[in-house]
């Protein structure tokens, strides 16, 4: 059984090929800049060193959000135009329930991806990856408000409030039960409106 794992929705992209629970391929390294330029010759060059086609992947995981609009919306491209042409089965995923797979000691994780304006996308999880408070754009009063001694915060973005970095656990990931999706219905979940969808409610 071969994976192809794909999270476009930061500027910290993930990449992944997996076999039979085995990571072949991994890139997690930050790109500053227009993500479309270089993240199809990364999953190229995945392939190739993995020594494997993308007719050979079983399955596809795809993070859509929340996250950047632009980059969100280009992993899903990538994976629905894979997942329809090569017939391929794919599990849309949380960008917050990624993180939550981060090990800590304590009994929750807050996810949070700085969204500006004093807001972040933010969702608390348990250590089974259950959800707690929904993925949503929240102020950072608010979020604060969660913060405790059971709860770990992971984020790639620097508050004002202690923070870990997110090592997401891929296998795991892999392993957990999904539901997957027709590619024509996968979307991205930005968790607010675009800017020009703001302004066309705003009138």
């Amino acid at each position: 059984m071969i994976s192809l794992y794909i999270d476009t929705a930061t500027s910290y992209p993930i990449i992944s090929l997996i076999k039979d629970n085995e990571i072949i391929y991994l890139y997690k390294d930050k790109i500053d800049g227009d993500i479309s330029v270089s993240i199809f010759s990364i999953i190229e060059t995945g392939f190739k060193k993995a020594n494997i086609s993308a007719k050979d992947v079983d399955n596809i995981y795809v993070v859509n959000g929340p996250g950047s609009f632009t980059g969100t919306r280009i992993g899903v491209t990538i994976a629905k135009v894979f997942a329809w042409s090569l017939d391929k089965k794919v599990v849309p995923l949380s960008t917050l329930m990624t993180y939550a797979t981060t090990k800590t000691d304590r009994k929750k994780v807050l996810s949070i991806i700085d969204a500006r304006h004093n807001h972040a996308y933010a969702g608390l999880y348990d250590n089974d990856l259950n959800v707690i408070v929904k993925d949503n754009y929240m102020s950072l009063d608010d979020i604060k408000a969660m913060i405790n001694d059971d709860v770990c915060v992971v984020s790639n973005d620097e508050f004002d409030f202690e923070t870990i970095k997110p090592e997401v656990d891929i296998i795991r990931i892999i392993n957990s039960n999904h539901d997957f999706v027709n590619p024509h219905s996968l979307n991205p979940n930005y968790c607010k409106l675009t800017e020009a969808e703001e302004k066309r409610r705003n009138g």
